[in-house]
């Protein structure tokens, strides 16, 4: 049972990450001023999958979530936003050495 839930996390994680992978790195010193609010927006979102989400039931549906904002903020403002999205999670993730990181951003 539980590797079949590890099996998901990484499945959701490949969803996740294919969604709006383009391949550019960037960090908070690349990212535009127009893109700021998406990049805070990723550190919060981020900051919740790990204090608040407390099975692994929670975070795949908190993944799912952060999936679902990412796709709407690429379809409404660009690819661009959507990366700084992104980008705000994995900073947050990275920073509070969370093993998600290295599972969703592993390169």
């Amino acid at each position: 049972m539980i590797s079949r839930i590890y099996l998901l996390i990484i499945l959701i994680a490949g969803f996740y990450l294919s969604s709006c992978s383009s391949g550019v790195t960037t960090d908070r010193a690349e990212i535009a001023p127009a893109d700021t609010s998406a990049y805070n927006l990723g550190r919060e979102h981020a900051l919740y999958l790990m204090d608040s989400c407390k099975s692994e039931k929670e975070t795949c549906r908190q993944l799912l979530e952060m999936h679902t904002v990412q796709s709407s903020i690429e379809e409404k403002f660009g690819t661009e936003t959507a990366i700084a999205y992104e980008e705000g999670v994995r900073t947050m993730l990275t920073e509070r050495g969370d093993t998600l990181a290295t599972i969703l951003f592993a390169e």
